[in-house]
């Protein structure tokens, strides 16, 4: 492309005369509405002129470049010594941080005037820097050397960056000031720490180096911490966090409910060989205590596993106190088992007033452990036999056995009264086997009147014959089996003799109407043969001529004719089955 030049003529590069191009034409100056001269082909080394300078170029003493010139500042799009006052922040643009507001504003690696330093930069010396230089603090959004006195403390403040739970790719420690220490830090002269460092006591979250008189008690205690470690993982590199427990001296005035004092420091267990006794560990009791027991309590396994595990330790008394019992200088919840309860004491023996021997029982506690990861301790309350007791006598629910009192008589053992004996006695000779234990009775009762295999029943079961309350094989001398029980011979005769009488007379009352029936049977059953022969009307008028001379006969004796077939039915059917039980009997 050519410009023109004097006559018309057209040129490819102005003259050095007339070194800028106007509205296609070569001028020795530019004029002030396009004052600005810009460099836009650089084959021809041609220089433009043009109202304003374009993008990603600056004004420099009416030349617009792409880059300031070294030592100089980019105010406004104006290459500047120094900062104007309306702009007085300078901010170096590099890595695409944001200095500009426009990335494809501003050349990389340029220095640019702002009226503020933009968020996540703080300020030195009218500079804004992404971090404060080593030994500078962080004060807001300013780099200072020195914290003021109105935010006096110090403390390494975390930053993070590009985090994913516990893992971050940038972690930045700022030491910051601060107006007071956060909740969890400690005080040190200026310092905000996460613990006192070892040797030092802390005091209302300040350390000290020794606790003063008011507190005149330590307590060693743990706190939670978070820190980060740099971890190297092949050619990757990031930061993880840990939750740590840092370890601290506390002066206090009392030491807690569940804790032992041992030299002036609260403790959680008294160490071995020692004892407790007014919540103090001590090496041996006072002359004043003259008994000791042994406690349990549950305690953490340790500072970093969330478990529990069972303490046991002893302490000093004046007195054992209620549910245990004195065994030598000591307090025990249950007597050795070759000693015997008297009183609050262990004894070897039983006075003579108080012979008798009761097993106690008592409830105790089982611990076990419930959990996976968290293993904690449950306690399980199961009753035990708590050894014997010494007593003037047994309970009146209880039985005796040589002078030991039972809640069921012992094996191969019978219970009459309130004793266990191995032999019933005469009073009471039957042994009776009841739902829980065998007894020594009398007799049955009415109901079940008789004993059979350590039961009362109410009919022997055969051939067993019942006498006198008892089931037995035979009867005795001078009985006769009668109807399911033994009954003497003469009772028999006289039940024999009245039966067969009375048959005797009803046989000669109804003899002839006797010998009627069983004509007239003998006839029923003829004609029922001859059916064929006869007919029905025939069978009844051959009926009536046999009986036409007797009517009279057969008319009175009917009542009598019942009365005497009742009575031998009955007499033949008791006969027969007083025999059949005889002979089974015998059998």
């Amino acid at each position: 492309m050519t410009v023109i030049f004097g006559n018309n003529t057209c040129l490819f590069r102005c003259p050095i005369d007339y070194p800028y191009v106007f509205n296609n034409m070569c001028v020795n100056r530019c004029p002030k509405e396009s004052a600005y001269v810009v460099s836009k082909d650089s084959k021809y080394n041609r220089l433009h002129c043009s109202a304003e300078c374009p993008q990603m170029m600056f004004n420099h003493n009416l030349t617009c470049v792409e880059k300031c010139p070294y030592g100089t500042v980019i105010d406004n799009k104006m290459c500047r010594s120094q900062c104007s006052k309306h702009r007085p922040y300078s901010c170096f643009f590099q890595n695409n941080n944001p200095c500009s507001v426009d990335i494809h504003e501003v050349a990389q690696k340029q220095t640019i005037c702002r009226e503020l330093c933009p968020k996540n930069m703080f300020t030195l010396d009218m500079t804004c820097v992404s971090n404060c230089p080593s030994g500078y603090k962080y004060l807001n959004a300013t780099c200072v050397y020195i914290c003021p006195n109105d935010f006096p403390f110090v403390y390494n403040n975390s930053v993070t960056e590009d985090c994913d739970t516990d893992i971050c790719v940038t972690v930045t420690v700022r030491l910051t000031c601060t107006k007071s220490c956060p909740d969890s830090m400690y005080k040190m002269n200026q310092m905000c720490l996460p613990a006192c460092p070892d040797g030092l006591f802390t005091v209302s979250k300040t350390c000290k180096i020794v606790c003063p008189k008011m507190l005149h008690l330590k307590r060693h205690t743990h706190i939670p911490y978070e820190k980060y470690d740099l971890v190297k993982s092949g050619w990757s590199t990031y930061w993880r966090k840990q939750n740590i427990q840092v370890g601290i001296i506390e002066c206090v005035t009392a030491c807690r409910k569940n804790e032992w004092i041992l030299n002036s420091t609260c403790m959680d267990t008294c160490p071995n060989n020692t004892f407790f006794v007014n919540r103090t560990c001590i090496s041996e009791c006072p002359h004043t205590f003259n008994f000791i027991i042994q406690r349990t309590t549950v305690i953490k396994c340790s500072l970093y596993y969330m478990c529990e595990k069972l303490y046991r330790y002893w302490e000093c008394l004046l007195e054992c106190p209620p549910g245990t019992y004195q065994f030598n200088s000591t307090c025990v919840y249950e007597c050795p088992h070759f000693t015997f309860k008297f009183g609050n004491s262990c004894v070897n023996e039983c006075p003579e007033a108080q012979r008798f021997l009761l097993q106690s029982k008592r409830t105790v506690s089982r611990w076990i452990q419930v959990g996976w990861f968290q293993k904690r301790l449950s306690k399980v309350n199961h009753t035990v036999n708590a050894g014997f007791i010494c007593l003037k006598s047994c309970p009146p629910d209880k039985k005796i056995y040589n002078f030991t009192c039972y809640d069921q008589c012992p094996a191969q053992l019978f219970l009459n009264g309130n004793k266990c004996v191995k032999e019933c006695p005469p009073e009471n000779p039957y042994k009776y086997k009841g739902n829980v234990q065998w007894s020594c009775i009398r007799y049955c009762n009415d109901k079940e009147s008789f004993f059979h295999n350590g039961r009362c029943t109410k009919n022997c079961p055969l051939p067993l014959i019942g006498y006198d309350g008892l089931c037995t094989d035979k009867c005795p001398d001078g009985f006769i089996w009668w109807y399911e029980d033994c009954s003497r011979n003469t009772v028999a005769v006289i039940w024999f003799a009245v039966t067969f009488g009375i048959d005797i007379i009803l046989l000669i009352l109804g003899k002839d109407i006797l010998k009627e029936y069983f004509t007239v049977l003998h006839m029923a059953l003829r004609m029922k043969t001859h059916q064929t022969e006869m007919t029905k009307g025939r069978i009844e008028e051959n009926i009536t001529k046999k009986l036409s001379n007797n009517t009279g006969q057969f008319r009175f004796g009917k009542k009598t004719l019942v009365l005497a077939v009742s009575g031998i039915s009955l007499t033949f059917a008791l006969g027969y089955f007083a025999f059949f039980k005889l002979k089974i009997k015998k059998n």
